[in-house]
């Protein structure tokens, strides 16, 4: 997702703008499971808590990442096409 971020104002990148977008309901489930699974592993062994709780401080940074990149490619299909789509990703 991130390698597909917005360089060049284009139309004809609008399509890849558009995936960035869809890719984000991806990210989020994702997210959401990554986080159960260590919630499980810090239930089940105590001593994992401290390294778990990085663990999952690092997915839900990542998680944002996605989400400035959902905006960022947002933003750029509403300066090239003048279309808000910003609902439209929100699944």
């Amino acid at each position: 997702m991130v390698q597909q971020r917005p360089g060049r104002l284009f139309p004809e990148q609008c399509s890849s703008r558009r995936q960035v977008c869809l890719a984000d309901a991806d990210i989020d489930a994702l997210d959401h499971t990554i986080i159960q699974d260590l919630l499980q592993e810090m239930c089940g062994a105590p001593e994992a808590i401290v390294p778990c709780q990085s663990q999952v401080n690092i997915v839900r940074n990542l998680e944002r990442v996605g989400d400035h990149a959902t905006n960022i490619a947002e933003q750029v299909i509403y300066m090239v096409e003048g279309e808000s789509i910003r609902h439209r990703c929100q699944g």
